[in-house]
């Protein structure tokens, strides 16, 4: 059962999500279910690359296998995945079942890292920060290689009540 169909893609794109009939039969992953504390950078940061995981078009078993793969190995932060080589990083997918994208993944997420690296110093909270509103810091995730879409709205659904929380009367 996939989450997407196999044309999908969530790059920088735009092309909308394609749903299988079975997508809605799916139970979504939340931040929680993986362990992840959405408080501080740490869990942003690790919510964030869940959340890339699962845009992808692949069975939510396997993204979530990918992201224990990487805790596992300790590539909890965009610092961490830097100091990981291509092959280690396809090593790694590969490991989780993300073999059909791992080659093209393992560049993208190391493009993304560097992104939030140089861009914000490897900091969700400064790239939040340096946002005007929601809608900008959406903008902002969008620039990321590989955050499309989907992995923006699967990566909002949590982190967007934490970093935007509304206010009584609102």
């Amino acid at each position: 059962m996939t989450q997407h169909s196999a044309t999908h893609t969530d790059s920088h794109s735009s092309a909308t999500p394609a749903r299988s009939p079975a997508h809605h039969s799916v139970r979504q992953r939340s931040a929680s279910d993986l362990g992840i504390n959405m408080v501080g950078e740490r869990g942003l940061f690790r919510w964030l690359l869940a959340s890339w995981f699962f845009g992808k078009p692949v069975q939510a078993e396997v993204a979530e296998r990918t992201w224990h793969v990487f805790m596992e190995k300790r590539m909890t932060s965009p610092h961490a995945i830097l100091q990981r080589s291509w092959q280690q990083l396809v090593d790694a997918l590969g490991e989780g079942h993300y073999r059909r994208l791992d080659e093209s993944s393992a560049r993208n997420l190391h493009t993304m890292c560097q992104q939030l690296t140089d861009q914000y110093g490897g900091s969700i909270r400064k790239m939040y920060s340096r946002s005007r509103s929601r809608q900008e810091f959406e903008e902002k995730l969008a620039e990321l290689q590989g955050v499309g879409p989907k992995t923006i709205e699967i990566f909002m659904r949590e982190a967007g009540p934490y970093l935007f929380p509304k206010h009584p009367g609102e």
